[in-house]
Formats: structure tokens, sequence, C-alpha cells
């Protein structure tokens, strides 16, 4: 069944990589859709991790990003800045990935750290949000109904 009106408005919602530097890129290809999703619906609650985190600073401020806002420090700044607005969590990553995926799991490596931020999201009673279409949500139990694709 629907959970009760207004109920699904406070869950929490993992922004993963791609997520942030769509918000923070008003160059990129779905900076747009990003903000227009954060603003009915993710901006309420919303969370980072270590992995999104140092990611986002990563990809961001490596010389080669298309729309590079500058150096490491630029980049963290506007992580904190980001990071210090309403509704923002800051999740510990306190589950393995010896724990989330069954022995025979096929997936293949760049999946990993998708399917890991999804088990996060379902150990935290939330939902990982993502542009990622192609998220093997089927990987992690209760993944399917943890999974919050944005639509480009």
């Amino acid at each position: 069944g629907e959970p009760p009106a207004g109920r699904d408005a406070m869950t929490p919602y993992l922004l993963d990589v791609n997520l942030l530097l769509a918000l923070s890129d008003p160059m990129h290809v779905h900076h747009d859709a990003a903000h227009r999703w954060f603003a009915e619906k993710g901006s309420q609650a919303w969370a980072t991790c270590p992995m999104t985190e140092n990611a986002f600073v990563r990809i961001a401020s490596h010389p080669k990003y298309p729309n590079r806002p500058g150096d490491v420090p630029v980049v963290l700044a506007m992580l904190r800045r980001f990071c210090g607005a309403a509704g923002h969590q800051f999740w510990t990553e306190d589950i393995s990935l010896r724990d989330v995926l069954p022995p025979d799991a096929v997936l293949a490596h760049a999946q990993i750290t998708d399917v890991y931020l999804l088990a996060l999201a379902v150990h935290k009673g939330a939902k990982l949000a993502s542009l990622d279409q192609h998220i093997p949500a089927a990987a992690v139990p209760g993944g399917a109904d943890a999974l919050e694709l944005i639509a480009p």
C-alpha cells in the first residue's frame, strides 16, 4: 500500500555523486532536472556520506572535469556550503559490502559503489537519489523500493 499522505515527504534521500555534480555544476546536462527534483522532493531531508563527499571533491576538482570550479579547497568550500543547507544529514558508512551482497552476487566492477550506496540507503530506512538509470536495484534486498530515479 501507499504510505500515509505526507509521510514520504520526510524520507531522507542519499544523493549520489552524479546528482551532487549535477546540482553544483550549472553546465551539467542534468542541472535543471536535478534542481527541479531537489526543490520538489529532496531538499527537506537529504544526506551525504564519506563515499559521496570524497568522490564529489575528487571529480569536481579534477583538472579534466569540463566545468571545473577550481582546485580541492574551492570544491571543498562548495561542499561545505551545500551541506550547511537545511535538511542535510551526514551518514557514517556503518555496513560492509561483505554483509550486503550475497556470495553469488553477479555485478560488474562499475556497479559496486552504486549497489553499496543503495544498500546504505536501505540500511538507514531511506532512499538513494540518482540520475543513473542502470543501477541494479534487485542486487540489494529492498533495493527496488529504495531507489529514487530522477528523470533526466
